[in-house]
């Protein structure tokens, strides 16, 4: 049976907002948890009614992808309706998101982003409640308006708390990395299940670890947790997870493959007397970012060497496309040029039968045939930048002739 790639996010951010929710409190912090919290349980899409859609418009509404700015569906005015502006608001989001397609149906993929940037934004919220604490986890007593000291230990305490909120952040982002790695089954049946057990695994660690937190044991929090993002990293790789490492040297070894090739193709169109001016400098580009790429890489910045090696690849398939596309253009802008100073020519003649100072037009689009006459040299020159240029001065000239008529 498939696993949901929803309910393992919803079920993590549901554990992440109970332990911010349950530290507010702790800290007694007058501050609430601002941003909308909603709980989707279904495929939400176009004509449907519900609590849930009601939820998510307060939700787009508050994450700036405002379903109306007045009137019902604005904020304050939600309704439980999902329609047209709804399905507007869904897809700006999606795109701003990076979700393809930007289909305006909140599926799947839209839930498990949602959750997945609650669970992200849980650090931050609690560095702010730490920050609205003064870093310590209960606020300094005072007795008859003076504050009393802070003890050595007390200080040790607030230091181990929070380093076992780390602790319990860590866990909570590698089981989620496992839960989204085991919804993509990319491995086989029986490392699936093994990966499922190792996860369940962590979630009872995970609760023993935030039961200790609150017990105030930091000791055992850390240690719960620390067995909690083990069993998740087991997880992940038996699922098919690859660590950073693994994936920047798999995208260095995909963006070399992508260039050789490219390099190959580009030789055979110079060969054929093919115009490889445009995907040489790409190819060159692509090089250079690859050779940064691999800086990155033993620098151990594997982000950073994952991203150039990814647009190191997208410029080599980019340079192959590029074959021949500077003399495609030439061409076609020498034809469209042709053709303006044709359709040109008989408006101005039409202009001079109905007794138009016609001179200055005429002036103009023979100024447009010169220049036209020397895109069409220097494409047989194979100078198609110089044709491309050429050719589109010649249809501003045409331009200019047209507005003295």
């Amino acid at each position: 049976m498939k696993a949901s790639i929803f309910s393992t996010e919803r079920y993590f951010y549901l554990l992440a907002y109970i332990f911010a929710t349950l530290i507010f409190i702790s800290l007694f912090s007058s501050t609430a948890l601002a941003a909308v919290q909603c709980d989707f349980e279904r495929d939400l899409e176009f004509g449907m009614e519900g609590e849930d859609i009601k939820c998510l418009q307060k939700y787009l509404n508050d994450s700036g992808f405002k379903v109306a700015e007045t009137g019902v569906g604005s904020p304050g005015h939600e309704t439980i309706e999902f329609k047209t502006l709804t399905k507007a608001a869904v897809e700006a989001w999606q795109a701003d998101r990076g979700i393809s397609p930007t289909s305006g149906y909140f599926g799947q993929l839209s839930r498990a982003k949602y959750y997945s940037e609650k669970v992200a934004s849980l650090e931050d919220v609690l560095a702010e409640v730490t920050a609205a604490a003064g870093g310590a986890s209960k606020p300094a007593g005072v007795v008859a308006g003076v504050s009393t000291t802070v003890s050595p230990d007390d200080t040790k305490d607030n230091t181990k708390e929070k380093e076992a909120k780390h602790y319990i952040l860590d866990a909570m982002k590698m089981m989620t990395d496992a839960a989204d790695q085991i919804d993509e089954e990319e491995a086989d049946e029986d490392d699936l299940e093994y990966a499922k057990r190792k996860l369940d695994d962590a979630r009872e660690d995970l609760f023993d670890s935030i039961e200790a937190y609150f017990d105030e044991e930091w000791e055992d929090t850390m240690d719960f947790a620390d067995e909690a993002f083990e069993n998740a990293e087991e997880s992940f790789e038996e699922a098919g997870g690859e660590d950073e490492a693994d994936e920047a040297d798999e995208a260095i070894d995909d963006a070399k493959e992508a260039i050789e090739e490219a390099e190959d193709e580009i030789d055979d169109a110079d060969d054929r007397d093919e115009d490889v001016d445009e995907a040489e400098d790409l190819l060159d580009e692509a090089i250079d970012l690859l050779d940064e790429a691999k800086v990155a890489y033993k620098d151990e910045d594997y982000d950073e060497a994952l991203e150039l090696a990814e647009e190191a690849l997208d410029l080599a398939e980019e340079a192959v496309d590029a074959i021949g596309r500077e003399e495609d253009e030439a061409d076609e802008a020498i034809k469209d040029a042709k053709n303006d100073i044709k359709k040109a020519q008989k408006k101005i003649d039409l202009a001079e039968d109905e007794g138009d100072d016609v001179d200055k037009a005429n002036d103009l689009l023979d100024e447009a045939r010169d220049l036209l006459d020397e895109a069409e040299e220097a494409y047989e020159d194979e100078d198609y930048d110089e044709a491309l240029d050429l050719a589109e001065e010649a249809m501003d000239m045409v331009d200019e002739a047209l507005d003295e008529i």
